[in-house]
């Protein structure tokens, strides 16, 4: 059983000539935004006090590609007890360096997962009468292939045969935003893979979550339903995975309407409605956004989710990075 202590983080840098350095020991805060849709996930990421060389070769953009692994060691060198993982893989896009005073000195950089292969891919080709919209994932995930970019978890797709052709030539994402559509899922490319879930189904992996496990202060209830997580950087948890609350209760914010001048109004108002069943607090939620923040040589080290119950919602195989 892995064990929240003793942080673990690895920020990596390749450069055009695939040589990479480390910049583990270095103050460093990241925040990574990762959302359910095609966008790419984004990091934001600032280091302090790098040598006047290194910090020229990033802005001269020599460094290429970025990866953060972040997470804790455990209690020692049980592998059982490490719960650390890649929370990011990607392209950096720009730097901006700057300084605090006249000692501490700092590079701030960005970064998009896949973002090339988002920003700049065509499809130009054409489908005869009688495909289906198997056939257009497959001769997608062919020019996907080009830029070293798999098939991940894929939900079933329709078996609509359409009897006329089909001509293709747009960005490749708009495609995929097409392919995602007529499936009533979402996609995103993670990782070096192209992930499509759709609405009624989830990731099959669930973490369990409660004080002991790593959950931060009490999950918020939202008015459109929604709950709102903070937990310890968990690797483990996915975008369009389960967690599962335990031993825990929700809050439920007071609307703003209840509300007058920052004070309870005097009079009694109705309440807002009860929420729907399945928002109780305890039991599963699907993920649907997170992000990631960390400093390492502060206190952030935590990850901030949106959640929606599971309900009826029913499980994809889960694909192993």
């Amino acid at each position: 059983m892995s064990q929240n202590w003793m942080r673990h983080f690895e920020l990596k840098l390749l450069d055009r000539d695939d040589e990479e350095i480390q910049l583990n020991d270095f103050k460093v805060t990241f925040r990574i935004d990762w959302r359910d849709d095609s966008s790419p996930v984004v990091a934001d990421v600032k280091i302090w006090n790098l040598s006047d060389n290194l910090c020229n070769r990033l802005m001269k953009k020599e460094y290429s590609q970025m990866t953060i692994v972040a997470g804790y060691d455990g209690g020692g060198e049980n592998e059982e007890e490490h719960n650390y993982g890649t929370l990011f893989s990607g392209e950096i896009r720009f730097a901006v360096k700057g300084r605090d005073d006249l000692k501490d000195t700092w590079i701030q950089l960005q970064a998009a997962g896949n973002y090339s292969a988002w920003i700049d891919m065509t499809t130009e080709t054409t489908l005869a009468g009688g495909h289906t919209v198997a056939d257009i994932n497959r001769l997608m995930m062919r020019d996907f292939n080009t830029r070293g970019i798999t098939q991940g978890v894929t939900g079933a797709m329709p078996e609509v045969v359409y009897p006329r052709g089909r001509v293709m030539m747009r960005p490749a994402r708009e495609q995929m935003d097409l392919v995602a559509e007529m499936c009533a899922a979402t996609w995103q490319m993670v990782e070096g893979q192209l992930r499509m879930v759709p609405v009624d189904n989830y990731i099959d992996n669930v973490v369990e979550l409660n004080g002991e496990s790593g959950l931060v202060g009490m999950p918020q209830l939202t008015l459109n339903e929604q709950v709102n997580v903070k937990c310890l950087i968990n690797p483990n948890i996915q975008l369009n995975s389960l967690i599962k609350l335990t031993k825990n209760k929700v809050y439920s914010p007071l609307p703003a309407s209840m509300k007058l001048d920052g004070k309870l109004p005097e009079k009694t108002q109705p309440g807002p409605e009860s929420p729907k069943p399945g928002i109780d607090g305890l039991g599963e939620y699907i993920v649907r956004a997170i992000t990631y923040k960390g400093d390492t040589r502060g206190s952030d080290w935590y990850m901030e989710m949106t959640c929606e119950a599971k309900g009826d919602k029913q499980p994809l195989g889960w694909s192993s990075q």
